[in-house]
């Protein structure tokens, strides 16, 4: 399971992504700072995306707490990955996928990217991560068709 930092997963309003009251969302349960560590993303890997999958270079992160992370194309959180310092005393650094060698090992985390306040839901951008969506959608914040970035 996540560690996980700050947050409400909730079946309420989805207010961003979809309008169907049985998709989750996540919510903060506290005040949470700009580039705050909010969620450590884990579970299990696979080579194609899912409906609910994060893609995190090549591969695609099916995680249960993920999974309930809707789009907004003015989202509050981001998908990084994390560095720790082998000095405990230094703060971790959150750097994008891309700064990962294709062989190295990555560690995904939510990260803000502004100040979120308690009760907001918190989002990310899914053409920023994603490759190509495995269920295109049409935003409702935007009402653009949402597929992924390689469809620009």
């Amino acid at each position: 399971m996540e560690e996980i930092k700050h947050i409400i997963i909730t079946k309420a309003d989805c207010r961003t992504c979809s309008p169907d009251p049985n998709f989750r969302s996540l919510f903060a349960a506290i005040d949470i700072g700009r580039r705050e560590l909010i969620l450590n993303l884990q579970g299990i890997w696979h080579p194609y995306p899912t409906r609910t999958s994060i893609q995190v270079g090549s591969n695609h992160l099916e995680s249960e707490a993920g999974a309930c992370i809707n789009h907004s194309c003015k989202p509050n959180a981001e998908v990084l990955c994390v560095i720790y310092s082998m000095d405990p005393r230094d703060k971790p650094h959150f750097v994008p996928e891309s700064a990962f060698a294709q062989s190295a090992t990555r560690r995904p985390v939510l990260v803000s990217n502004q100040e979120i306040l308690k009760g907001e839901e918190i989002t990310f951008d899914y053409n920023k991560t994603e490759d190509i969506l495995a269920n295109p959608f049409i935003c409702n914040c935007c009402g653009k068709e949402i597929k992924g970035k390689n469809y620009g």
